[in-house]
């Protein structure tokens, strides 16, 4: 393969300029989301170890949530997965429909959806935030990308169980991010209380009912983030079906 002078030196200038924008985000968040309020951090401990939990609970608590999540998305997503790549000899308007929601929601984010099911179910339908409405969310933010991984790789069972695992992983790291948001950048806001939340489960909940209320900052910042996600994974849908010409 002949490598002319030009292209190593594109190369080196795209892999500089790449390394600055990354170096300056990380940066960035370093020095602005990443900071906790000390009284936040406290308050978050107290609330961890309320009524005598602990540290073992609240993971045993979290592998439940993720088990039940992953399972039944796995299981849905893999039949929905078969059906789908069955059709794709003969697509009507349904398969188109429903391999482009499975692929717009792969790559919208997780935690959003995780949100819209919190408000249909509890604020909607009344149903209590216990640990069977915190797996049907976690299952609902899951079943996406395990539709769409199941769908691509229907013939490599390995391939699934790796898309499955890594699409868990996104699911839990964009929780994680969004709690630090919430718990300390947006303490002022948010208050975590150790009289108030008596739980984990139960200080996400007041931030989320507290967040759709008018004139809250969180709301504003929850909106705006869903705004920006939308049109970035309506961008990336578009390219992809239409740009690249993949269906």
């Amino acid at each position: 393969m002949n490598v002319r002078p030009v292209q190593v030196i594109a190369a080196l200038l795209s892999v500089l300029c790449l390394g600055f924008m990354t170096g300056s985000l990380i940066y960035l968040l370093l020095t602005t989301v990443f900071l906790p309020d000390p009284q936040s951090l406290e308050n978050i401990g107290l609330i961890i170890y309320d009524e005598g939990g602990s540290i073992a609970a609240i993971v045993g608590h979290f592998f439940m949530i993720t088990a039940f999540g992953v399972a039944a998305a796995y299981i849905l997503g893999r039949e929905t997965g078969r059906f789908l790549a069955e059709s794709a000899g003969t697509p009507n308007w349904s398969y188109r429909l429903l391999v482009t929601l499975t692929v717009y929601l792969s790559r919208f984010p997780a935690i959003f959806i995780g949100l819209v099911g919190y408000f249909l179910l509890v604020i909607q339908f009344g149903a209590p935030w216990t640990l069977p409405t915190q797996c049907l969310v976690f299952f609902l933010m899951v079943l996406p990308t395990a539709i769409d991984v199941c769908r691509i790789g229907k013939d490599d069972p390995k391939a699934v169980g790796d898309g499955v695992l890594l699409g868990t992983i996104r699911v839990w790291l964009e929780f994680l991010v969004m709690f630090w948001i919430i718990a300390f950048t947006a303490y002022d806001y948010t208050k975590p209380d150790p009289e108030t939340h008596r739980s984990i489960a139960d200080f996400v909940s007041s931030v989320c009912e507290s967040g759709i209320m008018p004139n809250n900052p969180v709301n504003a910042l929850m909106v705006s983030l869903l705004a920006v996600s939308s049109i970035t994974a309506l961008i990336n849908w578009f390219f992809r079906n239409y740009a690249l010409r993949q269906k």
